[in-house]
């Protein structure tokens, strides 16, 4: 009699190997840290400014800051957005707190007709609570 040899297979332990999970998520966690270091801050203090000066600074009030750098970039918060959008959004944030100040840098090489157009926006939006920020003039400036 022959005898037919079935090829039986050898059953394989599935594994769910770990490790290189483990790499990969560490991979993914050194690139979002890298990313997240290298956005603007939260505050208008990210964006590099040359505000013009003025001997009466006063404190800065707490609201909402457009700035506006010299290459005519807007910024609201920190977040660029086409000068556009400014009047749109002002008046999105006059809706939730009609008492919101806007707070205007201005990078002092900015061409006024540019520095006119934002700030008519920003009132257009309903906001008539619009401060400029400026540095404290030094006392041998003029």
């Amino acid at each position: 009699m022959i005898r037919l040899r079935s090829h039986s297979r050898k059953k394989t332990d599935l594994r769910f190997e770990i490790i290189p999970i483990i790499d990969v998520m560490f991979t993914l966690l050194i690139f979002f840290v890298i990313y997240c270091t290298m956005l603007a801050p939260i505050s208008s203090k990210g964006i590099q400014l040359k505000l013009p000066t003025a001997s009466s600074v006063v404190p800065e009030k707490k609201g909402v800051t457009v700035s506006v750098d010299a290459s005519q970039k807007v910024y609201l918060d920190s977040v660029y957005m086409p000068s556009e959008l400014v009047k749109l959004k002002v008046a999105q944030l006059m809706k939730e707190n009609p008492e919101t100040y806007v707070i205007l840098s201005v990078d002092r090489t900015v061409e006024y007709d540019f520095v006119v157009h934002v700030l008519d926006s920003i009132r257009l939006g309903g906001c008539a609570n619009v401060v400029l920020e400026a540095e404290q003039k030094n006392s041998n400036e003029r």
